[in-house]
């Protein structure tokens, strides 16, 4: 086995090289197994979902920011010339 089959052969490297594969528009599809992109593709899918999910209840969940009831005091422009 040569060093670069070695080094790729783990499954959790192989998944991160094809799911960058699939997100860059040079290579897109083209180096990813045939027989892999449609489950790759609904991985994808699937993780942006639950991404979007926890980001909206996450926000619902936030307090309002406190605004103060003091006006901030206005700065002075200075005179050209």
């Amino acid at each position: 086995m040569t060093y670069l089959e070695k080094k790729y052969s783990d499954a959790i490297v192989h998944d991160t090289l094809n799911i960058s594969n699939y997100f860059d528009p040079h290579f897109m599809i083209d180096y990813i197994d045939k027989h892999d992109i449609d489950d790759l593709r609904d991985r994808v899918l699937r993780e942006g979902e639950e991404i979007c999910d926890m980001t909206n209840s996450s926000t619902s969940t936030v307090a309002p920011l406190e605004t103060s009831a003091e006006p901030q005091a206005k700065r002075r422009k200075l005179a050209a010339g």
